[in-house]
């Protein structure tokens, strides 16, 4: 979770970027916490710290990036104490509260100091309780500890504590908890992760990768790393850009290096994107492809990850960028190169919604679970196409009778359009809309090209400037 800067408009248009997801599990005397780091760069590392002074306690593993010096977007303790957070939107300092309280404003490394200090909630409590944090303003901070405690951390305080009893799960995403009790939020990724839960728990580190992996984000804005923290028996298994088949286990036994440790090139292969990107500017689309090829087939190995993913995330960059047809070369070369993988089959049922070709798209995303039954965006995409039920909300269109593609984006749908591709039925592009948000801002894209609601005269802007249509919901 990057505190300096979460909010992020990308080609797309305008999105509010929502980074990371923590799931915390007690079951059978084991506390697990899994984290998902999502954002930008590559540039990951992590770095091992003793005790440097009479004030500190444990020695702790931190995570972050390059040229922060050292600042830890997440991190945990010999103890079994850890700390990670998640973007949020923005949240103001309380002047009146602080001046109340005569608070202080947080050293800069307040959570590593926890980390070195402190062994349990009740400890880190104490430590919080005089400070506001005006760093963190777009984002809240998780600290758990071996117990089962935890906390929840804005800039103006604490604002949840609690211990989790045997057998409770709790999911923490990119909307304040206050909005949970009034439903007031849209986070598919909170919903998905709390769907299996309730289904089964068990609390296993076989169980905590699948559910990172479900919810991981894909390029741009992608899951960099992952933690799957064990503060039972104070371990950390750190994964990279959601490949959960390869881990390095960090515990706190033997000869430990304090020298940074970069995750790509040092422990894990690169991402390949910027690779293809050089490449495809280059040659296009087909000198990106051939450049893949080459490196897949590497007789001494590729520095890279040569897999599904790598060309899924290339296809999302060109379509990003407008290079449609580029887009589609791409996805179908990934189809050609890789037909069993059913992230590659569920990409090219996308693409086929962003084209307007539903019934393809239907036929996709049923055999991408034909080869992974469990796959959670499959089951969504198939379901709300092939629901014939009454329609909650819909969304029309009228005057684009010639257009190939209709896509509805939305607050409602995290701002991705393939939620909501439209159909054409007696010369009106319509969509059906289920959501639990109370105004719902919104534009179409047609053909590409952005299009407000001309049937509706209400409209206001966002925090970008980008105007968009607006719909009251009773």
């Amino acid at each position: 979770m990057k505190y300096t800067l979460t909010l992020l408009f990308l080609a797309l248009g305008f999105i509010d970027i929502k980074a990371c997801t923590i799931i915390i599990g007690y079951k059978n005397g084991q506390v697990l916490v899994g984290n998902n780091e999502d954002w930008y760069h590559s540039d990951a590392k992590y770095w091992f710290e003793k005790p440097e002074n009479p004030e500190e306690n444990y020695a702790a593993y931190f995570f972050g990036f390059e040229g922060e010096g050292r600042f830890a977007q997440g991190g945990v303790n010999e103890s079994g104490l850890m700390f990670d957070g998640t973007a949020v939107t923005r949240i103001e300092i309380n002047r009146d509260h602080v001046r109340e309280h005569e608070l202080k404003a947080a050293p800069v490394h307040l959570f590593k100091n926890i980390l070195k200090r402190c062994r349990t909630i009740e400890e880190a409590e104490a430590m919080i309780k005089p400070l506001f944090i005006p760093y963190i303003r777009s984002a809240q901070v998780v600290i758990v500890d071996a117990n089962a405690g935890y906390l929840v951390v804005k800039p103006n305080g604490i604002t949840q504590k609690g211990h989790l009893s045997d057998g409770e799960f709790k999911v923490i995403t990119n909307f304040h908890l206050e909005d949970f009790e009034s439903r007031n939020y849209t986070c598919y990724r909170y919903d998905l992760a709390i769907s299996r839960l309730e289904k089964h728990f068990e609390n296993s580190l076989t169980e905590f990768e699948g559910l990172l992996s479900s919810v991981h984000q894909e390029y741009p804005g992608a899951t960099v790393y992952s933690n799957i923290f064990d503060l039972t028996a104070a371990t950390c298994n750190l994964y990279y850009n959601a490949v959960f088949d390869e881990k390095i286990t960090l515990d706190f036994e033997g000869s430990i290096s304090e020298n940074p440790v970069p995750l790509e090139e040092g422990l894990f292969k690169k991402r390949m994107i910027e690779a293809l990107i050089k490449a495809h500017k280059k040659g296009g689309a087909a000198e990106a492809a051939d450049y893949f090829t080459a490196e897949r087939n590497h007789t001494t190995g590729s520095v890279y990850q040569v897999d599904a993913q790598q060309l899924i995330d290339l296809g999302e960059y060109l379509y990003r960028q407008g290079e449609v047809g580029d887009y589609q070369y791409i996805l179908n070369f990934a189809g050609s190169t890789f037909p069993q993988d059913e992230r590659v089959v569920l990409a090219l049922g996308k693409s086929n919604l962003r084209n307007g070709r539903i019934d393809a798209a239907l036929e996709a995303f049923a055999r991408t679970l034909e080869i992974d039954p469990e796959n959670y965006w499959a089951g969504r995409l198939l379901e709300a196409y092939s629901d014939q039920r009454e329609c909650a909300t819909e969304f029309s269109l009228k005057g684009y009778e010639n257009a190939s593609s209709v896509l509805l984006y939305g607050n409602f749908n995290e701002w991705r359009g393939f939620d909501n591709a439209c159909r054409l039925v007696d010369g009106t592009w319509t969509t059906c809309v289920s959501t639990r948000e109370k105004e719902l801002q919104y534009r179409f894209k047609v053909d590409g090209e952005w299009v407000e609601d001309p049937a509706n005269p209400s409209s206001q802007k966002l925090r970008n400037g980008l105007k968009v249509s607006v719909k009251s919901m009773d």
